[in-house]
């Protein structure tokens, strides 16, 4: 009776390291062969998530509140001329080193720009007063110094409550080409997609008829939490 307790727990024991063996090696050719890692293969990708076939809900209200959020920010003795919606998404780290406790952390954004001509302190005051009454928070001041045409934008950041935050950037239309990063933001690509919003040339031919711009950008986190 022993003896068959002995081989059973033998047979078992052997079975389990055949079967982690196996399990590596298909692991490895997997990987080798499709440059990811098999359990992988069977979990939500980024453009799952980005396009709204996995964390449907989550996402959906982040872009919704953030896109109510943006609305509460037009500032007085400025022009409305475009905006962008989009959303994109980072892969966390979870191992024995580093454990993010998600799978994918993806930001819903909505870029508003707003322009004027004449005076640049007075209109960009009133677009940092508006923000700063929803989000007191202020991690980075630009001051009222004007932008140089050309040269990079200057930048603020809000901190805001409900993982919400804004970033505004004033710029000066002096030297702005329609092939300008800042005009094509959120174009969609593997870990990025473009929901809505305005065209470069769109933006392109509605700044050119001001002094100034600034884009305010209002950013809410959402997860897909198997890590």
């Amino acid at each position: 009776m022993k003896r068959k307790w002995v081989r059973g727990a033998f047979v078992a024991v052997l079975a389990a390291v055949l079967l982690f063996v196996g399990s590596f090696v298909v692991d490895r050719v997997w990987l080798a062969v499709f440059g990811q890692r098999i359990y992988e293969f069977l979990r939500p990708t980024e453009a799952d998530v980005l396009d709204g076939r996995v964390a449907t809900e989550e996402r959906l209200a982040a872009i919704g509140e953030v896109s109510t959020f943006s609305r509460e920010l037009k500032a007085e003795g400025v022009s409305p001329v475009g905006d962008i919606t989009w959303t994109a998404c980072i892969a966390g780290q979870n191992n024995y080193k580093v454990h993010d406790g998600y799978r994918l952390s993806c930001d819903a954004s909505v870029v508003s720009y707003v322009a004027w001509s004449g005076g640049y302190e007075d209109a960009a005051r009133a677009i940092r007063e508006k923000i700063a009454g929803k989000c007191p928070d202020l991690k980075l001041d630009p001051g009222p110094r004007p932008p140089t045409p050309g040269a990079p934008t200057t930048e603020a950041i809000y901190g805001c409550s409900d993982r919400t935050e804004v970033m505004v950037n004033f710029e000066s239309t002096g030297k702005l080409a329609i092939s300008d990063p800042e005009l094509s933001i959120g174009e969609t690509s593997s870990s990025a997609r473009r929901i809505s919003g305005s065209s470069p040339e769109e933006l392109f031919n509605a700044l050119s008829e001001y002094q100034w711009f600034a884009l305010v950008s209002a950013s809410q986190t959402y997860y897909e939490d198997q890590p």
